[in-house]
């Protein structure tokens, strides 16, 4: 309820920033707290760090990512608006 509220008045009073209650949109770290946080995380690997990917999985990684590329897999590619939308 706290967050609704704030998203409102942020929304009425200041509707040409784009800001989400609760959120760190827009937030500013100072170059102390970055550097802590990169120090903090050192030494984390990927969950796959050091294991075997099998041939067969590679090409369906390839393919999927392939399939995603492209202006077709857009959901409104190909879909016209009206002149009235348009305008608008």
């Amino acid at each position: 309820m706290i967050l609704d509220r704030e998203q409102y008045y942020i929304d009425s009073l200041a509707p040409k920033y784009p800001k989400i209650a609760g959120s760190p949109l827009g937030l500013v770290r100072s170059l102390e707290t970055r550097k802590l946080m990169s120090e903090a995380k050192k030494g984390e690997n990927p969950p796959l760090y050091g294991k075997e990917v099998s041939e067969s999985t590679k090409a369906l990684i390839n393919l999927a990512v392939k399939k995603k590329k492209g202006r077709g897999n857009h959901p409104l590619y190909g879909t016209y608006r009206s002149l009235e939308t348009r305008e608008n």
